[in-house]
């Protein structure tokens, strides 16, 4: 018995564009890749005092908080600072 395997063709909604699968995937990654390159080069380090002169520095821990993006990381140099500090 010689047993040919039957080829049926596939639906036209199975049918997947390799092209368009690759371009869509590489966009996907692509924009990725800057959002989190663009989140990381807004962060920053401060410093609140004078202990860390190669910082950019602030006077008040308010003024740093105020000033900096989302993710930044505020160094708070020894000293008293009578202020309110709130944070949300």
């Amino acid at each position: 018995m010689n047993m040919k395997p039957v080829e049926r063709p596939l639906p036209a909604h199975s049918k997947k564009n390799p092209v368009k699968w690759t371009f869509a995937r590489t966009l996907f990654i692509s924009v990725l890749v800057v959002l989190f390159l663009a989140s990381s080069a807004l962060a920053q380090t401060v410093a609140v005092g004078n202990c860390r002169p190669n910082l950019k520095r602030y006077s008040t821990i308010s003024q740093a908080v105020g000033d900096v993006a989302a993710g930044s990381t505020i160094l708070i140099c020894p000293g008293t600072y009578p202020e309110p500090v709130i944070l949300t």
